[in-house]
């Protein structure tokens, strides 16, 4: 098909198909796609038939429930390659930073993932006094994500919670399904306060922004790509809930691939992935010294598993209050009061 596209393409130019003000057009969009044809199947040769690169390389196929669509994918099991060809040795010098590079108090997972073993490492200091500008509130009750009463327990803190901060509040979750069922149960219980609900998936992350920016008083919610580049400061926010620990699917083929690079694939990649995801998330709330505002961490799985201390590590030191959901809303209501009337509290 290729070779039969590219030579009637040929034998338009050939013609002067482009000397043509009417023929023009059309020779464009044959010579376009041809283009796109021609790097589709170097793209599906590469990953299908003489894959270069293989062992550091992942493919898999997509197939939607809702379409006929089907997707082939190729990524890099690593990076360290490409970024020590494409950067680092084309380079007299390169300065990587970041405010999410670290999980707990080393740099090991970061310098694994990208290569950068031969680097001098330095931390600065948050400019963010977190112990007066944050409260993290960690709800006692709350069920494990697993519990049938976890949903439940969400709906419920999202709208004491949004309530105490009178709008102004930002929710993350990890799944398009969680984001839709908690949506579906909290519309009207917001509408009844006076709080209007944007919805990531109705309109795009820009559009929602803004509206969310311009409505006085809105809960937003959101998945993976509101963990990272929002900037909503000063009371543009003031509350931020995270509704689950940011674990990658498993199942995912890249994932499912990295993992079986190491003897304990939950340790030394699943978690350190999660404990980063997880402080890019909760960086979402304090964007100003001047900032003030109230987290509240919805997986209980933070305080009733081992390995939940090593997200709790990760956070700078903020100020920690336990309790029930029923104590939420007035804990939030304390911190967020001004502070003359905090004083009389």
């Amino acid at each position: 098909m290729i070779g039969l596209l590219g030579t009637i393409t040929e034998q338009m130019q050939a013609a002067r198909w482009h000397e043509d003000e009417r023929a023009t057009p059309l020779l464009a969009d044959t010579t376009t796609i041809l283009t796109t044809i021609t790097d589709l199947a170097h793209r599906l040769d590469e990953i299908l038939v003489q894959p270069t690169g293989a062992t550091n390389q992942v493919a898999w196929l997509e197939v939607t429930d809702s379409t006929d669509a089907v997707t082939v994918a190729s990524a890099p099991l690593s990076v360290q390659e490409l970024i020590e060809r494409g950067l680092v040795h084309q380079r007299r010098s390169a300065i990587f930073t970041g405010a999410t590079l670290r999980t707990g108090s080393g740099f090991q997972f970061i310098r694994e993932r990208l290569g950068l073993w031969d680097v001098n490492i330095s931390t600065v200091d948050s400019p963010f006094d977190y112990r007066r500008s944050t409260l993290l509130y960690l709800p006692t009750d709350m069920p494990l994500p697993n519990d049938p009463h976890y949903q439940q327990g969400v709906e419920t803190a999202i709208i004491e919670a949004a309530r105490a901060a009178d709008g102004r509040t930002l929710v993350l979750f990890t799944s398009y399904q969680q984001l839709r069922t908690t949506a579906e149960a909290i519309r009207v219980p917001l509408e009844r306060l006076g709080i209007t609900m944007l919805q990531h998936g109705q309109s795009s992350r820009y559009r929602l922004l803004q509206e969310f920016r311009q409505t006085e008083r809105a809960v937003l919610l959101g998945t993976r790509s509101f963990w990272e580049g929002v900037d909503l400061p000063g009371d543009e926010l003031t509350c931020l809930l995270i509704a689950r620990l940011p674990f990658a699917v498993p199942s995912d083929p890249l994932v499912a691939a990295r993992s079986e690079e190491f003897d304990d694939p939950f340790m030394d990649y699943t978690l350190p992935d999660a404990v980063l995801r997880f402080r890019q998330g909760f960086g979402r709330l304090i964007r100003r010294a001047s900032d003030r505002g109230a987290v509240v961490l919805l997986d209980s799985r933070i305080w009733r598993r081992r390995y939940g201390q090593a997200f709790l590590d990760a956070l700078p030191e903020c100020t920690i209050r336990r309790g029930p959901i029923s104590n939420l809303a007035s804990a939030i209501e304390r911190w967020l009061a001004p502070q003359d009337r905090r004083r009389d509290q």
